[in-house]
């Protein structure tokens, strides 16, 4: 047993003191990979960038339609002009053809204008929703890198325990030798070994996985090299203490950005319903359309006559001289188009009361977790109290009993169940260290602001 305690001892002794030139790994530069690499935000950035061309398509609307045709025929063949009598004729020439229409709108029932400011107001929710992602994100990152940080502690005091347990045993190996300690002693003592070098076993096994899954969230390979520096103990309270949570919801409300993206959601949806209904307005619409043709005959022969005259212009003289246009006013009204501008009113009158219903929605849920984020920092607080005096008691207590197991006065299971209470005082403060600074996060994400000791 002293064998495994002590293999374990220097095994992990060597990983941690093994030179490390791979990628240092601190809580700034975690979040900075993740929000580099982690999906939803890449999402979210992708979505901003077609949200963006969504609003450009929009500002099209405003402009006019310009199409260009432009085309050249070759006809070599006999026809028949039928008038009184039926006329062989045998032509050839070549032809050009330009045609330039345009035109823009000048009234739709405001719609191009709404589905403007709907898409401005879309590109707005996704730009909010890329921010909550961020602050999610580094959230999220933030609460594994804290775990890594506390599974290493544990395996710390696991590590400190199992040393207590082997000094013991080396201890008592030489008292039950000279006689002056049981040999039960020695047995209890030897399981105890035991069964603490199993708890370091499961400490190191349960780090190694929790570090994988942080590497996992920040799409890093666990082969690369790599080491954790841990942060300073973040123990120091809030500035000026933590809000009331009403106070708390009302920041939360002017602050969090998926709120902010749920409102921008509706404006949206409204703006969308006056878009359709829009449609029941008539459309006015102005035209310009310019187009010229040119030919030119090789031959062009009428019953054995030819018709072709002494001089032709070229096919680009002739083009243009020969253009002509028209210019349209337009007015179209769908007096009754079979309800369906009807079902577009119906479906964006849906889509704007599903918008404000989530809304409200999430107004109550961050009245929620403001409340629990509030009752977890305090709770967080008294728990980091509590368990730094109880660690200086168990300290305390340890010394002294095993001051008095050393000179006889105390016995084996008195020493053992101090030094088990001294190992559950330093874990359990271990943790309550991770969890205060993990609650002021909390409060940090719940409020949508940085939250600063």
């Amino acid at each position: 047993m002293i064998t495994l305690a002590l293999r374990t001892i220097l095994l992990t002794a060597l990983v941690r003191s093994a030179p490390d030139t791979g990628l240092q790994l601190t809580l700034d530069s975690c979040v900075r990979i993740a929000e580099r690499n982690a999906t939803p935000i890449q999402v979210d950035t992708a979505q901003i960038v077609l949200a963006g061309e969504a609003v450009l398509r929009q500002y099209g609307q405003f402009l006019p339609i310009v199409d260009v045709t432009t085309g050249y025929l070759r006809e070599d063949g006999n026809t028949f002009l039928s008038q009184s009598t039926t006329v062989p004729t045998s032509t050839a020439f070549s032809m050009a053809v330009y045609h330039v229409a345009a035109s823009v709108n000048l009234f739709n029932g405001f719609r191009d204008r709404e589905a403007l400011d709907a898409a401005l107001k879309s590109r707005d929710a996704v730009t909010f929703d890329l921010t909550r992602a961020r602050q999610q994100v580094a959230f999220d990152v933030t609460q594994s890198f804290l775990q890594t940080i506390l599974d290493r502690q544990l395996v710390d005091i696991a590590q400190q325990n199992v040393a207590l347990s082997v000094a013991r045993q080396d201890q008592l190996t030489e008292l039950v030798r000279v006689g002056r300690r049981p040999p039960t002693d020695l047995y209890r003592q030897q399981a105890q070994t035991s069964a603490d070098s199993a708890t370091v076993v499961d400490a190191t096994n349960r780090q190694r996985h929790d570090e994988i899954a942080l590497l996992e969230r920040l799409r890093l390979s666990p082969d690369r090299p790599w080491q954790i520096v841990a942060p300073a103990d973040d123990t120091v309270p809030l500035a000026g203490g933590a809000a009331g949570a009403g106070q708390l919801a009302a920041l939360a409300e002017r602050q969090r950005p998926d709120l902010a993206a749920a409102s921008a959601n509706i404006a949206a949806a409204d703006l969308q319903l006056h878009q359709a209904r829009g449609a029941t307005l008539p459309r006015v619409d102005l035209g310009l359309d310019v187009f010229g043709t040119a030919r030119v005959f090789d031959r062009e022969d009428q019953g054995g006559t030819d018709l072709l005259p002494a001089t032709q212009r070229a096919l680009v003289d002739q083009l243009f001289p020969q253009s002509a246009y028209s210019l349209t006013l337009g007015v179209t009204w769908h007096a009754f188009d079979r309800y369906a501008t009807r079902l577009d009113i119906a479906r964006a009158r849906y889509v704007t009361e599903l918008s404000q219903l989530a809304y409200t929605d999430l107004q109550v849920r961050i009245t929620g977790e403001v409340e629990d984020a509030l009752n977890d920092y305090d709770a967080a607080a008294d728990r980091l109290a509590a368990t730094r005096s109880g660690l200086v008691a168990a300290d305390t207590a340890f010394a002294a009993v095993q001051a008095r197991y050393d000179t006889g006065l105390s016995n084996f299971v008195d020493v053992v169940s101090t030094q088990s209470l001294l190992t559950q005082s330093r874990a359990a403060h271990a943790a309550a260290v991770v969890r205060y600074a993990l609650a002021k996060r909390v409060m940090a994400l719940v409020t949508g602001v940085p939250v600063e000791p």
